[in-house]
């Protein structure tokens, strides 16, 4: 049994070594850790043997077994290691150019209605003039002719 697992190491080895991408992974490892893998194959072994020495293999397995998906891990983060490497490598950014500037807010709804309503009198040829918020007194009324008391 330890050449058979050994076997399985030396290949598992020599396949991860040929992996250069997460989808050639992803197709190696049900070779091993599947259904009808390789590993999973071994336990088959396990009905075979008497009982003091199901346990030692039981192990054995287990240890293999984490020791493979150790190995995918590893082999796994130095791909995506070497995708961000390379991406960032390709994508320069240039953090001491000036940021674009950002809005922040909205215009206020009444805002946007007056300007409308002016675009609207200014195509039909009405002048837009601004003047103060709050008119006088004077040119509201007495410039007017309108007399004091007047309601």
């Amino acid at each position: 049994m330890d050449k058979k697992i050994k076997e399985i190491k030396q290949m598992l080895i020599n396949d991860l070594n040929e992996v250069d991408t997460l989808n050639n992974l992803n197709e190696i490892k049900p070779k091993y850790l599947g259904k009808k893998g390789l590993i999973t194959e071994l336990s088959v072994y396990l009905k075979d043997l008497e009982p003091a020495d199901k346990k030692s293999f039981g192990i054995l397995l287990n240890n293999l077994k984490n020791e493979v998906n150790n190995l995918f891990e590893t082999k796994k983060n130095t791909i995506e290691t070497n995708i961000l490497n390379e991406k960032l490598a390709r994508e320069y950014i240039d953090v001491t150019l000036p940021a674009t500037k950002v809005t922040s807010g909205a215009p206020n709804i009444l805002e946007k209605v007056i300007e409308e309503v002016e675009e609207l009198l200014m195509s039909m040829g009405y002048d837009v003039v601004d003047g103060p918020e709050i008119e006088e007194d004077k040119y509201n009324f007495e410039l007017l002719n309108i007399p004091k008391g007047h309601p």
